[in-house]
C-alpha cells in the first residue's frame, strides 16, 4: 500500500493531515473506520486531518506510525533501533567528511568532469 504512488508523495511530505487522508483513500475507509483502527475518535482525526489539531506528541506519533504499518521516522520520530534512521545518520555523516576532503583538496567538479571525475 505505501509504495503506490500517491502514498509515496504523501510519504515524502511528512504531512500527518496528508498521509492520514491518502491512508484513507487507498483503503477505502472513513475518517470513522480509521478513528476505530487508531482507538480514536472520528471528530480527533477529522481535527487532524483539516489542521485543527496538529500532533506534536512524541508516543502518539509512534503509535500512529506502527498502527498503519510506517517507519517511525516518516511522521518525524525515530527510535534508538530505527534501523533505516541510522543509517540515514551515517550516510549523512559519510557525505559530510567527502565533502570536507574535496573542499580541503581544492579539487572542483567541472561540467566537462560530471561523469564522477573531479
Amino acid at each position: 500500500m505505501w509504495s503506490a504512488p500517491e502514498a509515496n508523495i504523501a510519504l515524502a511530505t511528512r504531512d500527518l493531515p496528508t498521509i492520514l487522508r491518502i491512508y484513507r483513500r487507498l483503503n477505502r475507509l472513513s475518517q470513522e473506520k480509521l478513528a476505530a483502527i487508531l482507538g480514536y475518535d472520528k471528530t480527533y482525526i477529522s481535527m487532524i486531518e483539516t489542521g485543527r489539531r496538529t500532533i506534536s506528541d512524541v508516543a502518539t506519533r509512534r503509535h500512529i506510525a506502527r498502527t498503519l504499518g510506517l517507519p517511525p521516522h516518516a511522521l518525524g520520530v525515530t527510535d534508538a533501533d530505527d534501523a533505516d534512521f541510522a543509517a540515514m545518520l551515517q550516510f549523512a555523516d559519510s557525505t559530510i567528511r567527502l565533502a570536507e576532503i574535496a573542499r580541503q583538496s581544492g579539487l572542483r567538479s567541472t561540467p566537462s568532469t560530471s561523469c564522477g571525475r573531479w
